[in-house]
Parts: C-alpha cells; sequence; structure tokens
C-alpha cells in the first residue's frame, strides 16, 4: 500500500505510550549533488514529489553512494517539506534524496504497520500547528517527539491483520471504480471521435480563420499588480480552460480600468479559448454568452461568425480537432501553439441544422456519462470515508 493512512480519530487512553524516539530510528536523507542528477539514466533517487507517485522517480543519480542510504519496497517514508505524511515505499531500490527521511530499526515493542496506520494523525496535527512563510519544514526531532500509543504487540499484529486485509479490499474497489470512472470518459469520447469522423467523410472543410472575425492571443504580460477582489472584470487564463467548459473556479480580476486598456484582449461571450502552453495545451472551451465583459491572458481566442458554437467547440475539444492543433505545434524547448495554428484548423462544416443535431446528441450523450462519472465519484469518497472509519475504529480499541 503505497498511499498514505491518514488518522483522525483519538487513540485509546489506556494504552501505554512512548516516545517514537525511543522505539526507532529517523534516517534523514543525504544531500546527494543536483549536478549529478539525470533523467534518462543513473540509480533512482526519491524526492518528495515521488512519495504520491506511487514510487515512480523520474530522476536519477549518477554518482558514488552509500549503500546506507538505499531504500527497498516496505521502508516508511515521510516527506519533511509541505504536506507532512508517512508513506510506504513500492517504487523499488532508490536512493534516500535530501528532505525525505526513513524510519527504520524498531524497537521489538512496536510492529512497523501499525506506526504506519497511525502515525499520520500526529503528522496532521503537527502540520497544521507549524508556522511558516513560503513551506512548511517537519524536523526529524519533532518525529521522535512523538509520543505513540504502544497496545501489546499481539494486539497491533491483530489490528494490523484486520486493516491489511480491509484496505486490499478497499483497494480493489476503489481501482475498480476509478477504472469504471475513465472508461465512462472514454465512452464520451469514442462516441465524439465517431459522429466527427462521419461528418468528415461526408461534408467539406473551413478553416476557423474563414469562418471566424478574428484570432487573436490574450494579454500577454505583467498583470498581477491589477488585481482586485470585488467589482472587477473576470481575467481568464488557461486554468479556466477545461475540456468540460469553462470553469470560473480561482478565476482572478482585474480592474475596470485595465480591462479598458486591454481592448484587443476582451471577451463578451461566444469566443473559442485555447490553451497556448504547457501540459493542457489545446484544450478548448467555449465561453457562454451573458456572462457580461471579460479579459483574457494567455490564451489564444478565436471568434466564430460562422456555424454553431456548440458544434464548433465540440470539434475543436475532439480527438481530431485536438491531434491536429497539436500537430501545428511549434517551438522546440516549450511547444506554444499560436494565431496561426488556431486559424487553420480545418473544421467539416455540414449545413447547420446537421451542426445543430450533432451538438444536441453530443449533449445528451455527455449528460449520460457525467451521470454515470458523478456516481462513481461518490463510490470512491466512500471507500475514503470507509477507511477513516476503520482506522477510527482500530485506534479506539474496536478492532481486537
Amino acid at each position: 500500500m503505497s498511499a498514505a493512512a491518514v488518522l483522525e480519530a483519538p487513540t485509546v487512553m489506556a494504552w501505554p505510550k512512548a516516545p517514537l524516539g525511543e522505539l526507532l530510528e529517523v534516517q534523514n536523507g543525504f544531500a546527494f549533488s543536483s549536478k549529478q542528477f539525470s533523467e534518462s539514466s543513473g540509480f533512482p533517487l526519491i524526492r518528495i514529489r515521488d512519495l504520491k507517485d506511487n514510487g515512480a522517480t523520474a530522476v536519477g543519480f549518477l554518482g558514488n553512494y552509500d549503500a546506507d542510504y538505499v531504500v527497498g519496497n516496505g521502508d516508511l517514508l515521510i516527506g519533511m517539506d509541505g504536506e507532512f505524511r508517512c508513506y510506504e515505499w513500492g517504487g523499488g531500490p532508490a536512493l534516500l534524496n535530501q528532505r525525505v527521511c526513513r524510519l527504520r530499526r524498531f524497537d521489538s515493542r512496536l510492529h512497523p504497520r501499525f506506526l504506519f496506520y497511525g502515525i499520520n494523525r500526529y503528522l496532521k496535527e503537527i502540520e497544521d500547528q507549524t508556522s511558516f512563510t513560503t513551506v512548511k519544514h517537519l524536523s526529524s526531532k519533532t518525529i521522535k517527539g512523538i509520543d505513540f500509543p504502544l497496545p501489546a504487540l499481539e494486539q497491533q499484529k491483530r489490528i494490523v491483520a484486520v486493516l491489511d486485509q480491509a484496505f486490499a479490499a478497499l483497494d480493489r474497489a476503489r481501482a475498480l471504480t476509478e477504472a469504471n470512472l475513465a472508461d465512462a470518459e472514454e465512452v464520451f469520447e469514442s462516441v465524439r471521435f465517431s459522429i466527427f469522423d462521419k461528418v468528415e467523410k461526408s461534408h467539406p472543410a473551413k478553416s476557423l480563420g474563414q469562418i471566424c472575425s478574428r484570432v487573436s492571443v490574450g494579454h500577454v504580460g505583467e498583470t498581477s499588480k491589477h488585481y482586485v477582489e470585488t467589482d472587477g472584470i473576470p481575467f481568464l487564463r488557461s486554468q479556466n480552460v477545461r475540456p468540460s467548459g469553462l470553469d470560473l473556479d480561482g478565476t482572478r480580476y482585474i480592474s475596470s480600468e485595465f480591462h479598458s486598456k486591454l481592448k484587443k484582449s476582451q471577451l463578451v461571450g461566444g469566443e473559442l479559448l485555447f490553451v497556448r502552453v504547457g501540459a493542457n495545451r489545446s484544450d478548448c472551451c467555449l465561453v457562454p454568452k451573458g456572462l457580461g465583459p471579460m479579459n483574457c491572458a494567455n490564451v489564444v481566442f478565436a471568434k466564430p461568425v460562422e456555424g454553431e458554437l456548440q458544434y464548433l467547440e465540440a470539434f475543436c475539444q475532439s480527438r481530431q480537432g485536438k491531434d491536429r492543433l497539436l500537430g501545428m505545434t511549434t517551438g522546440s524547448a516549450q511547444g506554444v501553439i499560436n494565431t496561426k495554428s488556431v486559424a487553420t484548423l480545418n473544421v467539416p462544416m455540414p449545413p447547420i441544422d446537421v451542426q445543430q443535431d450533432v451538438a444536441q446528441n453530443l449533449g445528451k450523450v455527455r449528460q449520460m456519462t457525467n451521470a454515470l462519472a458523478r456516481a462513481f465519484s461518490y463510490q470512491i469518497n466512500d471507500i475514503t470515508d470507509l477507511r477513516q472509519s476503520l482506522l477510527q475504529k482500530a485506534f479506539a480499541g474496536e478492532l481486537t
């Protein structure tokens, strides 16, 4: 089990306790030189971000190293910056890098997996109480000072056996549910691909540049000093552009004065927005009409004057549309989708009534798959809640 187990329930008061410094050794990671890091070769090296990625390391170390810093499967590791959590390593032999520590050499009174199931409650409390200016830091001294419950070893073993069996079943259920969730999205993608495949074979195409009054790029430059908290103009950025539609969560706002100056990037609704850089490059969504004046930064936008808007959005979001845009990426270091790429994107253009039918049919399929996705998401939340409930019962002495 590579994920951290989180506990937020009080432990049995009758259980004796002892500082972890008396029960195990906290080994701090070594400060391996980043000059000898490689993304293509070398001995795998563990960084904090790798703890959450189920043991997937992205960097190797090319230099010599002390074998004492080699981590193996089953070792318990704690990230000491940001979010304080204990993880069971499952990524094979790898080097213990700085700001990650390993719990090892356990006293015979403490079962390692009993500690694993219980320690995250204490780490979460420490995290919540730790002040910070940029990133929270955890010290090995603080870990050693945790007063940890010590029921009889046989009782620890029984609790671990119950939790291991229950969590293995929950992990299987979660994996199946997550697969079903992915399948629901794939159903929609498959239907959309099939529809546009047929449309393209039956109807001529036009470029977006031919059917849009304008294809341009949002503001590129300093903006943060123009942000306002209230009474501002929504300032759309790439994080607002989602395949499921415009996402206004986390939207920043700019002053009306700054909006007036940025005439080139003003939006009124009915525009197609495209992510131009980054991992989500080529993502597209429609700005609905009726939201009032908006502005945008560092995205490409197109203003159609011909065609059904929902149809155009659906094609640009389709596998066909995205693949073509990605194929027109420019730049060698950081790929960029520019205005020329968007303007030259060919879109099949059947009669308007056919476009409307396609948009309506895809809307119905999307509603059905969204309903399935919500149901699977609820199941995942229920599984998470059940894990938490089991941990609470275990450390309240109710599973023995």
